[in-house]
C-alpha cells in the first residue's frame, strides 16, 4: 500500500494549476530553511498555496485536492516503482491520517495496497517460488523513489512506512507500519503463523468469515476487523451518502468531504455503530505475522541514488505453525506443514508520508527458537506472544 500525503509533486502540480501556486512571501527565509527547493534559477519559483510563505488555500484548490483523493491515477503520479504483474495486482486505498492536527495537513492520506482484497470477489494471489540461497522464500520487492524538492508540504518531512498484514484485514499505515528512509535497503523477513478456532455448536463464539464469503457469492468481509469497519462505513452512507475513511476505504471515489462531520449526523452514532460491532465475532481462523526489519545503508555516492528506498519482503521460514483447538482434549496442538499459504497471507501495505518523526522498529515481533520441534504448547504460552495479529 503506498500512502501519500504530499498529494502531488510539487513542481508538476505548480506547471499544471500556476493559479493554485505563487511565489513565496520571504524568498531569503523560505530558502533558508528548505535549500533543496532553491537550487538553480529560483526566479520562477514557485509553492502551492496552503497558507505557510503563501496565500491561504482557496476553496477551489481545495475542492480540487478532494477529488484528487477519489479520482487518483495510480499509474501516473505514484512514486512506487512496480512491475507490470505486481501493479495489476494493486489497488489504490485511502486512509485517515490520525496526525492531521498535530502536523496540520491533509485529513486523508494516499495508500497503494497489494494483495489486498476486503472487499474483493477474488482469491489472493498465490506465489509460487523457490527459496534463494540463504533458505528465504522472496515474496515482493519494491522500489520508492522520492525528491525533498517534489514535497507538497515545504515544512514536512518525507518518510515512507511499510506493513505486512492479512490480505483481509485494514489497517493504519501510520500506527501499525515500520518507517523507512531515502538512501537505504530494508529487508521485511516474515514468518506465518495459524490458530484455529472451532466453529459453531463448539462454545468459541467465532466466525467462519471465509465460509460466509463463499456462502454468500463471494460478498462481504472475511475478517472481524472488516466487519467492524463496514459497521462504520454503513452508518457514514446513512448519514451523508458517502464514506469517510477510518481505516483502509476500499473505494476511494465514495469519500466523504472533510467538511461532513459526524456530529452533523441525525443518526446516533452508539446507537447505530456499536450494536452492529458487537456482532462481529472473531475470526475462527486467525492469521498472524512475526516480522523482522533489517535496515541496510546503501552509502551511494550521487544524490539521485540516495533518493530511492528499495524495499524486499521474504518468508524466513517456508513452514506454517498451526495452532489448533482440540475439542475432546481441550489443549493446544502444534504442528507444521511446509507451503500452501504463503501467497494468499500475505498483503503488502507501503506507503509515503511527510513529517513524522521516523519512529523505531518496536512491532518487531520476537524471536522463537526451535518453535517447530514443540510438540504442544499451553494456552498460557499461546496468550503470551507478541505477535503482529490481524
Amino acid at each position: 500500500m503506498l500512502n501519500d500525503v504530499t498529494r502531488f509533486k510539487s513542481t508538476k502540480f505548480c506547471k499544471k494549476n500556476p493559479n493554485f501556486c505563487q511565489r513565496p512571501l520571504d524568498l531569503d527565509d523560505f530558502c533558508q530553511l528548505y535549500p533543496y527547493y532553491c537550487k538553480g534559477d529560483i526566479s520562477k519559483l514557485k509553492i502551492p498555496k496552503m497558507g505557510y510563505f503563501a496565500d491561504l488555500p482557496t476553496a477551489d484548490l481545495e475542492e480540487y485536492i478532494f477529488q484528487s483523493f477519489r479520482f487518483y491515477n495510480m499509474t501516473l503520479d505514484s512514486p512506487l516503482v512496480l512491475n507490470a504483474k505486481m501493479r495489476n495486482n494493486s489497488k489504490y486505498t485511502v486512509v485517515e491520517n490520525p496526525f492531521e492536527q498535530e502536523l496540520k495537513k491533509s485529513k486523508f492520506m494516499r495508500c497503494l495496497s497489494y494483495n489486498l482484497h476486503l472487499m474483493s470477489d477474488k482469491e489472493p494471489e498465490i506465489k509460487e517460488t523457490e527459496t534463494d540461497e540463504e533458505g528465504t522464500l522472496p515474496v515482493a520487492s519494491f522500489l520508492i523513489y522520492s525528491q525533498m524538492k517534489d514535497i507538497f508540504f515545504p515544512w514536512a518531512k518525507d518518510q515512507v512506512f511499510i506493513s505486512v498484514h492479512s490480505p483481509y484485514v485494514p489497517v493504519n499505515p501510520l500506527t501499525e507500519g515500520d518507517s523507512l528512509e531515502p538512501g537505504f535497503k530494508y529487508k521485511v523477513f516474515v514468518r506465518l503463523e495459524e490458530e484455529h478456532l472451532q466453529p459453531p455448536p463448539y462454545p468459541t463464539n467465532c466466525t467462519d468469515y471465509l465460509g460466509l464469503w463463499e456462502k454468500n457469492n463471494r460478498t462481504g468481509p472475511r475478517s472481524q476487523e472488516m466487519c467492524k469497519s463496514l459497521c462504520y462505513l454503513s452508518y457514514t452512507r446513512k448519514c451523508f451518502g458517502c464514506e469517510k475513511a477510518k481505516l483502509i476505504l476500499y473505494e476511494p471515489k465514495n469519500l466523504c468531504p472533510e467538511r461532513l462531520k459526524e456530529s452533523d449526523c441525525p443518526i446516533d452514532f452508539n446507537a447505530e455503530v456499536e450494536p452492529c460491532k458487537r456482532r462481529c465475532q472473531p475470526n475462527c481462523l486467525k492469521l498472524k505475522y512475526h516480522t523482522r526489519v533489517v535496515k541496510i545503508e546503501t552509502h551511494e555516492k550521487t544524490l539521485a541514488n540516495r533518493n530511492y528506498i528499495t524495499v524486499d519482503v521474504s518468508v524466513r521460514d517456508t513452514d506454517v505453525t498451526v495452532l489448533t483447538h482440540n475439542p475432546l482434549y481441550g489443549a493446544w496442538e502444534v504442528f507444521s506443514y511446509v507451503g500452501g499459504l504463503i501467497g494468499c497471507w500475505l498483503g503488502m501495505s507501503v506507503w509515503t508520508c511527510f513529517g513524522i518523526t521516523e519512529k523505531k522498529f518496536q512491532k518487531a515481533a520476537e524471536v522463537i527458537q526451535n518453535f517447530r520441534n514443540q510438540s504442544r504448547l499451553s494456552v498460557e504460552e499461546v496468550i503470551s506472544l507478541k505477535l503482529h495479529t490481524y
